[in-house]
């Protein structure tokens, strides 16, 4: 062997080390977002259920005493409602951004009128094949749905010409 195909396999070696070592060097984004308050309170609640199963499932074994049980269990009853309660009114002032939110999709919904319009217009009056106004397709004027997406076509009513 020469020392340039050492070289070579010394280079590829240390190249794919790199390559397979870059996700365990690169720091995580998720893990440095900031919780939002309700998260922090979804944690909370979570936690302090969490203790309450331990504290019956200890009484249940015998490790702690009844009225140490009931005590204990009141208490955290008492954390548990009132981080229930901050959830609640957390929930009960609607953040901006979902406000806006809802007003973009009630107004899209009330726009939705117009597309039963161009639907009804896929099939002419004179009975020739029009296309789908969802992807574009060719349509026969006896179809109810388009054979290339299924979307609904309106019928339109030929009335005979005398």
């Amino acid at each position: 062997m020469t020392l340039s195909s050492i070289l070579l396999g010394a280079a590829l070696l240390i190249l794919t080390g790199v390559y397979l070592a870059r996700p365990f060097l690169q720091k995580d984004d998720e893990a440095e977002r900031p919780l939002t308050q309700r998260e922090r309170l979804l944690n909370t609640k979570e936690a302090i259920l969490a203790e309450i199963r331990q504290t019956d499932f200890d009484f249940e074994t015998g490790k702690i005493p009844a009225d140490v049980h009931e005590q204990e269990r009141a208490f955290l009853m008492q954390q548990a409602a009132d981080v229930l309660r901050q959830i609640d009114e957390y929930d009960a002032h609607p953040n901006p951004v979902d406000t806006e939110i809802e007003a973009a999709v009630a107004r899209i919904r009330r726009q939705g009128a117009p597309a039963t319009a161009a639907a009804s217009a896929a099939v002419a009056a004179n009975g020739k094949a029009k296309f789908c106004p969802q992807c574009g397709s060719p349509v026969d004027p006896g179809d109810k749905f388009c054979t290339s997406c299924g979307h609904k076509l309106a019928a339109v009513v030929l009335t005979p010409q005398t």
